[in-house]
């Protein structure tokens, strides 16, 4: 049980993360300038690359509360 809580926090907390970097990187992408403020608030590489990185953090975490949840499922007695 204590695996399971811990990854839906996890999940929680890299579902949070991921998207604020995706919409940190949509906001940047749609500024008139955007060479200037990329190295700003998002770092080194495009903002193209935050965007899928952050889809992938979104992505894997989904994932990972859906086992949790499984894992929850698997570990409750049947009525």
């Amino acid at each position: 049980m204590f695996f399971t809580k811990v990854a839906k926090v996890v999940a929680i907390l890299g579902l949070v993360a991921g998207g604020a970097r995706f919409l940190t990187a949509m906001l940047v992408a749609m500024e008139i300038s955007p060479a200037g403020a990329i190295p700003r608030y998002l770092g080194k590489g495009t903002a193209a690359e935050h965007i899928d990185r952050g889809l992938y953090v979104m992505f894997v975490c989904i994932i990972v509360g859906l086992l949790a949840e499984i894992s929850e499922g698997v570990r409750r007695p049947r009525d």
